[in-house]
């Protein structure tokens, strides 16, 4: 998100004049803009900009002040803009056509960038199949805190389970892999009952859905829903830290997390 502030310095602006940005609803400065030299001795409006997170706002309506200081020969002066933040993630819907060997969905990122997924069928359908993605902003009742935004898929004509590639990035999957580390951890909730970690029955949430933690793939006993090993990938000086973990699920509409 960029926010932008015209004045009018005048030819006697002279650095080190600036606006700051605050965002009046929260009390947070969100950041300075300083004159530059395209801004010296000219008479035209000059754009001082920034450049912040979406998620650096609360959600729902931001009061967004900008307060030149002003300069030799020019007075102080402000503005201020009402900005909303939306909490929705977008859907990634694939339709794969009868008889394809393979259905996989493109790579669904959630809107804070700290999770992605990406959802493959196993079997060839006889049907036309279609697949969404999406994620959701609130933990599930079973996942760990800071761990990434939960996916939430579903599918019409399917015919076998699938496997969820999930990965978190960042802090979260810092948090991940120190709780985890290869063994892995999925939060899993689905309309249907199915066996947990543990072999207990999942635990009924207040949504109606089942939630518990999903058992390993290896077991000979398990059958899905049930998870992979996890991986973890520092991002060094180039990229952020990512962790990796699959899961084998049914064909219904769950959601899953960390």
């Amino acid at each position: 998100m960029t926010l932008t502030a015209a004045v009018f310095p005048g030819i006697f602006v002279v650095p080190p004049a600036s606006v700051v940005f605050t965002d009046t609803t929260t009390g947070t400065t969100l950041g300075t803009a300083k004159v530059n030299k395209k801004c010296v001795l000219i008479k035209n409006q000059c754009m001082l900009s920034i450049t912040v997170p979406a998620t650096s706002l609360a959600e729902g309506p931001n009061t967004i002040t900008g307060a030149y200081s002003g300069g030799l020969g020019t007075l102080p002066s402000s503005g201020f803009v009402v900005v909303t933040r939306t909490d929705s993630n977008p859907t990634v819907t694939t339709t794969c056509t009868a008889g394809s060997s393979q259905c996989v969905t493109p790579v669904d990122n959630s809107v804070d960038g700290t999770a992605a997924a990406t959802i493959g069928t196993f079997t060839t359908n006889p049907e036309n199949e279609t697949i969404s993605v999406s994620f959701q902003t609130g933990e599930l009742p079973c996942s760990t805190p800071d761990t990434g935004d939960p996916v939430v898929f579903s599918s019409t004509n399917a015919p076998s389970s699938k496997i969820v590639t999930y990965i978190v990035f960042g802090t979260a999957a810092d948090i991940a892999n120190a709780a985890y580390g290869t063994a892995g951890n999925i939060c899993y909730g689905s309309p249907e009952q199915f066996i947990t970690k543990g072999f207990n029955p999942p635990v009924l949430g207040p949504d109606g859905e089942y939630y518990g933690l999903l058992p390993a793939c290896a077991s000979n006993d398990v059958v899905p829903p049930c998870t992979e090993p996890a991986s973890f990938q520092p991002g060094g000086e180039d990229g952020e830290d990512e962790y990796t973990q699959m899961a084998v699920v049914t064909a219904a509409d769950p959601r899953m997390g960390h």
